[in-house]
């Protein structure tokens, strides 16, 4: 029996299953800092937008995009999504999904709607 064979029965996997993050699927620490650093900068960019008063038409909208940025990254990367199997990253994807519409649905209802009440 070959050693990736032994591997996959005890539940392990193969190093082709996942792919080139070092042993046993995992990322690097070095990676994990620099989403850090990133998120970070992320964070002091969204606090900065905030505060600027020339910003104010299209704030929202920049805030919303940097959000779904930090989130795609904390997902993918805390939460090991970049390296598991590609069926948690669809469960993951339909219901941010259905939950970005419930959003937009809600928005239109609450917002938009009741202006054109007579």
């Amino acid at each position: 029996m070959s050693s990736n064979a032994a591997a996959q029965e005890e539940g392990r996997g193969s190093d082709a299953e996942h792919g080139a993050h070092g042993e046993g699927g995992h990322i690097p620490l070095r990676t994990y800092v620099l989403i850090g650093v990133v998120l970070a900068v992320l964070m002091g960019i969204k606090v900065a937008i905030y505060y600027i008063p020339a910003l104010d038409d299209v704030r929202t909208p920049i805030l919303i995009a940097l959000s779904t940025v930090k989130i795609a990254l904390v997902v993918l990367f805390y939460m090991h999504l970049k390296v598991d199997h590609i069926v948690f990253t669809w469960v993951f994807a339909i219901g941010a999904a259905l939950a970005a519409f419930m959003v937009g649905a809600l928005s239109v209802i609450y917002h938009v709607l009741p202006r054109f009440h007579v």
